[in-house]
């Protein structure tokens, strides 16, 4: 019997998948399979550990597309394996929930499989209908900043019963990263892919999804599963949600002032406020503004001379001006905006209506004569909304 909801405490064993390099993603709908049949032996998929189980059926009372899906019960614990071992992915499976379901099945994700052993978990999910939520577990090395949740990073969310929904991962073989989704929002925080919640490091590899029933005792109780996929994801490294990253580089003042950008809180799609951005070691009593836009990043000259450098492309959105406290000609003057309270209170501004996963540049512009342009202007901050 496979155990679903632990991070095991001995090290796992050199995989034994064979690696390659996979530029074709992989879909399976199960419409080509008879309808009433056992998955088992179609297709590439197996029964946990070849064990000779069926309870599972190629279904046609819900699909989310064509007319076919997997219905898993009892001690359904269905595997398929892939190999994907560079690029930026989605891997992702739809699950349809029947509001008359009792007992929790899972989605299970393995970055190295093989029926004797050994495995690596990557990540799972649970539906729960108990608790009406899932239970999503991922690794412990948060990239961004700390989730909280336990020994090995668990975030729990709303259950959706009685629609089809998406469980993704979106993952960066080539930067160890991988983010969590589930109903189309992201679960918890961007986690060190290798660094799953079997103890020790698998593969930067995409390996084996599991299907699983979790050996529960109630015939009929089904979880239905359709689309598994694994596509081509071209976006860059997956977001840091709602935290705020510098980048580029600050000029130097008139007074040798180099100032620093930072952030405070939590940038969100929904908040009216806690998502401050902050200006430190600028000159003193200066008049400046943030700006921002949602076209990327670049490092050009301010200008002829000077040492400054715009971090933001067009088009871009000014704040109100606002004076630097602190004091003339000393490297003290501050300057802070909320960008969810701002965000909340100009709904005309750019980058509204706000979503999660939508990404922001920034950085302040100030006062400074007799520099070039008689101004400069700070280091870039990057950050993406979460929920």
């Amino acid at each position: 019997m496979k155990s679903q909801v632990i991070r095991l405490t001995t090290v796992i064993g050199t995989a034994v998948l064979a690696a390659s390099i996979a530029q074709a993603q992989y879909t399976e709908n199960f419409d080509s399979y008879a309808t009433g049949s056992d998955i088992t032996g179609q297709g590439g998929w197996a029964q946990w550990a070849n064990a000779a189980i069926t309870d599972s059926a190629i279904s046609t009372a819900f699909s989310h597309s064509g007319a076919k899906s997997l219905a898993t019960e009892l001690h359904a614990d269905k595997v398929h394996t892939t190999s994907f071992t560079s690029g930026h992915w989605n891997w992702s499976v739809w699950s349809f929930m029947p509001a008359t379901t009792q007992l929790p099945q899972w989605a299970v994700f393995l970055s190295s499989y093989a029926p004797a052993g050994p495995y690596f978990w990557v990540a799972q999910c649970e539906l729960d209908p108990t608790l009406s939520r899932i239970e999503f577990d991922m690794g412990p090395n948060n990239v961004c900043g700390g989730i909280g949740g336990s020994q090995f990073g668990t975030v729990f969310a709303p259950l959706v019963v009685g629609a089809w929904t998406e469980i993704r991962l979106d993952i960066d073989l080539n930067a160890d990263r991988c983010q969590g989704w589930y109903n189309n929002l992201p679960v918890g925080q961007v986690w060190q892919y290798t660094d799953g919640i079997t103890a020790g490091f698998g593969l930067a590899e995409i390996g084996t999804i599991d299907l699983y029933a979790n050996d529960n005792t109630l015939a009929g109780d089904r979880v239905y599963w359709d689309d598994v996929t694994v596509s081509v994801n071209a976006n860059p490294t997956p977001e840091c949600l709602g935290v705020g990253i510098v980048y580029c580089a600050a000029g130097t003042s008139t007074n040798g002032c180099v100032p620093t950008i930072g952030s405070t809180g939590v940038a969100s799609a929904s908040a009216s406020s806690g998502f401050t951005v902050t200006l430190s070691n600028s000159e003193g009593q200066k008049a400046g503004i943030f700006f921002y836009g949602r076209s990327g990043q670049q490092q050009t000259a301010w200008g002829v001379g000077s040492s400054s450098f715009l971090c933001v492309k067009a088009p871009t959105q000014r704040t109100p001006v606002q004076p630097l406290n602190g004091t003339t000609n000393v490297c003290n003057g501050s300057y802070s905006i909320d960008m969810n309270a701002y965000m909340a209170n100009n709904a005309g501004s750019l980058g509204n209506p706000r979503f999660t996963g939508e990404t922001f540049d920034g950085q302040f512009w100030y006062r400074d004569p007799p520099a070039p342009k008689t101004t400069n202007l700070s280091d870039g901050l990057h950050w993406a909304l979460k929920p």
